[in-house]
């Protein structure tokens, strides 16, 4: 039995690119959408070490160009963002709570902003998708690129 994630893919994603996430949430989209994923949670290989930190420069360091320039140059229109998981893993990326919070011109800082004002009009980007709140706490953002 196919599920509302399943069938939400499909829509935003007829051609079947690679879908762009942090690596735990795309095994779970490779899992139940047998869709390509950006992101693998292995790091047995140098490639997908790469991959990852590249992921992560992109969307922690870089600004909202340049994470859709990585996305656009890895064939990707769609971002899947766990907030929760993200912001609980600031470390994989060098920073801190506080050096976040201070690095307003990262992709990062506009996506997972707690500002509705800010993450729901992102340049080059369509948000299509906010989970419920679990816990008082939205935890998904899907965006697609324009």
């Amino acid at each position: 039995m196919r599920g509302a994630a399943e069938e939400f893919v499909e829509v935003l994603d007829a051609e079947g690119k690679p879908i762009a996430a942090e690596y735990l949430t795309s095994a779970a989209i490779l899992a139940h959408t047998r869709r390509p994923i950006l992101q693998q949670p292995k790091y047995e290989t140098r490639a997908s070490r790469e991959r990852i930190e590249r992921f992560f420069d992109a969307l922690f360091h870089g600004t909202v160009d340049d994470l859709g320039r990585y996305l656009h140059d890895h064939g990707c229109r769609i971002l899947v963002l766990d907030r929760s998981w993200l912001l609980g893993n600031l470390y994989l990326a060098g920073l801190t709570p506080a050096t976040f919070e201070a690095a307003t011109e990262t992709a990062a800082w506009s996506f997972l902003s707690h500002d509705p004002a800010v993450y729901a009009e992102i340049p080059g980007f369509r948000k299509v998708y906010t989970s419920l709140p679990a816990h008082g706490y939205v935890p998904y953002r899907v965006y697609v690129m324009e």
